[in-house]
């Protein structure tokens, strides 16, 4: 996976933390992967998540896992493009909500999948991010979605 660009200096002298970038190539069609990132019911079977509840439109809400994630549905573009506000529930109230974007690109029977999520305010909650969308979302997603039998 790509690893992010350098640290770039911010006005106040503080150093901007980078985003997470993540590229991989999943072997189902965009249409597909596009349901298992918009979908209730997909979300629900490949992240083994009763508690999935998705209003898929801009200002719409989600939640996820167990209701532990939240956001807001901040740009649409069916089926290449989505994205979304996260909020974990155990972040401090006065912390800012971070930025998740989804581009999905066709390449024959495949999709390409590339994810940003930015705008984390520390390197420790930027690094334990970079593990979980792993664990917790990449590589469940794209098993199920591999899996064909979904």
């Amino acid at each position: 996976m790509p690893k992010s660009r350098s640290t770039v200096k911010k006005p106040s002298g503080k150093a901007a933390i980078p985003p997470i970038e993540k590229t991989l190539v999943i072997n189902a069609g965009i249409d597909r992967v596009w349901a298992a990132l918009t979908d209730e019911e997909a979300i629900g079977s490949w992240m083994e998540d009763e508690g999935v509840k998705v209003n898929l439109k801009k200002g719409g809400k989600y939640t996820l896992f167990a209701g532990s994630t939240t956001g807001k549905f901040t740009g649409i573009a069916r089926p290449k493009v989505l994205e979304y506000t996260w909020r974990m529930d155990d972040w401090d109230k006065d912390a800012p909500d971070t930025n998740v974007r989804w581009e999905l690109e066709p390449s024959g029977k495949k999709t390409k999948v590339r994810l940003v999520h930015s705008g984390f305010i520390d390197r420790d909650m930027r690094d334990s991010h970079d593990d979980g969308w792993d664990v917790y979302f990449l590589e469940p997603m794209k098993s199920w979605l591999e899996a064909g039998d979904n």
